[in-house]
């Protein structure tokens, strides 16, 4: 979700098998994400989690210990000298509500990828309407929570 949007694409995200020992949950994967994006990547994924396992938004003792037990996403968010980017936390409170939704469906169905964000989100059709996705992004970005506000295009009216 944190992917989408800062601007990347999911491809595909799953669950691995509970009986796998190097099981460390799941996997995403993401295209055309931003450089500068990459450490809210990675973050938002340990994050989320917290948040979830919190019953709301978590305490920073809390998102540490998700953290380093996400091997990958320490490693990355090292790499990346970026160890707590700002707007992730925002973010995820925003659109908790369709993480939420979105978890269900990836526990549901096993696999998710874009068209499942982007309904979990209410974002309009990239290749119909790329101006109307591109606000409702910024909107989100900004801070308005999915489903509560309305974009209307030149080419169409779309409401959120």
């Amino acid at each position: 979700m944190v992917a989408t949007v800062l601007g990347g694409t999911v491809t595909k995200a799953y669950l691995l098998p509970d009986d796998d020992p190097s099981s460390d949950g799941g996997r995403c994967y993401v295209t055309n994400l931003p450089p500068h994006a990459e450490a809210a990547y990675f973050y938002g994924g340990s994050f989320a989690e917290a948040y979830a396992a919190h019953g709301g938004p978590p305490t920073p003792a809390h998102v540490r210990r998700v953290v380093l037990a996400n091997t990958r996403d320490h490693a990355a968010l090292v790499a990346a000298g970026d160890p707590r980017p700002s707007d992730v936390p925002r973010i995820i409170s925003t659109c908790w509500q369709s993480i939420d939704g979105l978890a269900k469906k990836l526990y549901t169905e096993g696999t998710i990828g874009q068209p499942d964000v982007d309904t979990a989100l209410g974002l309009p059709d990239a290749e119909r309407d790329p101006e109307a996705r591109a606000h409702a992004l910024a909107a989100i970005r900004a801070g308005s929570v999915p489903g509560t506000f309305e974009v209307i295009s030149r080419d169409s009216a779309w409401k959120l």
